[in-house]
Order: structure tokens, then C-alpha cells, then sequence
């Protein structure tokens, strides 16, 4: 995950909460998730869509 080990991620986050505070930093990780969510839908409706398609011809 772009380099980063686990120590470092932990790093990233404890300056996030002492930067923002942990509310901040819980309701961004809560955005985050529901946007990747959203974009393995979309990508999951777009590879149905094409072989829906594909089977048509």
C-alpha cells in the first residue's frame, strides 16, 4: 500500500488525531470507506453492464 508499512501508517494516524482530533479523523476514515464502498459498486455495475453487452452480440 504505496510503500507504507504498518508502522508508519500507525505513525500517520496518531499525528492525525493529535492534529485534528479523533472525531475529525473518525468521521474522514468514514468517508473514506464509504467512498471505496461505493466505487467497488460502481465498478461492479460496470463489469456486469459489460457483459451484459458482450452476450448480446
Amino acid at each position: 500500500m504505496f510503500g507504507l508499512g504498518v508502522p508508519e501508517l500507525i505513525a500517520i494516524l496518531a499525528l492525525a488525531i493529535l492534529l485534528f482530533g479523533s472525531a475529525f479523523v473518525k468521521r474522514m476514515s468514514r468517508t473514506l470507506i464509504d467512498t471505496v464502498r461505493e466505487a467497488k459498486n460502481i465498478k461492479t455495475e460496470v463489469q456486469r453492464g459489460l457483459l451484459e453487452e458482450k452476450n448480446d452480440e
